[in-house]
């Protein structure tokens, strides 16, 4: 009952125009990442048309590689050349165990998510290691607007309730005798 959604895709391959309802939202050029984009003015209630166009990555490599203003060399492992001018799987331009084919598509989920003011955009793990113990903290990048919102972190049985700082809820877990592996 809210048009206030965000389309969200885990992964494009590679060159590719996304189209909600005639408007463009995404214009991708990255294989090795997801893509958000807000709907707030372009969805509506009820149907909505989503429309993805992909685009030739050998024609945009070439293209790319003409722009230089000096020569790019590329594998002779590939027999499809410059693909190391794309955002793309160097092996989907062939290599000694994979045919070439420069394939396309969507490489994850596609879905709608409600819009919020506030969410988890990652995470960052680090461990510190002394004799017996390790101390483990856990960032929390939040995106959207800036909060006081109130995670909960758990690690090991353990919870901790952490109130966001802005874009950012740190919590901390220290485990004595860790089983290593």
């Amino acid at each position: 009952d809210d048009a206030r959604v965000v389309l969200v895709i885990d992964g494009l391959d590679t060159l590719a125009t996304v189209r909600v309802n005639g408007k463009v939202v995404i214009e991708a050029a990255n294989a090795f990442r997801s893509y958000r984009a807000e709907l707030a003015d372009i969805a509506r209630i009820g149907e909505n048309a989503i429309e993805i166009t992909f685009h030739s990555v050998t024609k945009e490599a070439a293209k790319r590689k003409a722009a230089q203003p000096f020569p790019i060399p590329h594998s002779k492992n590939c027999p499809i050349p410059d693909g190391n001018l794309i955002r793309k799987p160097a092996c989907d331009f062939g290599w000694d165990w994979n045919i070439a084919l420069a394939p396309f598509g969507i490489t994850g989920g596609i879905r709608l998510e409600p819009l919020r003011a506030t969410r988890v955009a990652g995470l960052s793990v680090i461990q510190h290691h002394e004799p017996g113990a390790v101390t483990l903290t856990v960032d929390a990048a939040l995106a959207g607007e800036p909060s006081q919102a109130v995670l909960s972190f758990t690690f090991g049985g353990e919870t901790r309730q952490v109130t966001a700082s802005g874009t950012k809820a740190t919590a901390q877990f220290r485990i004595t005798d860790p089983q290593l592996w």
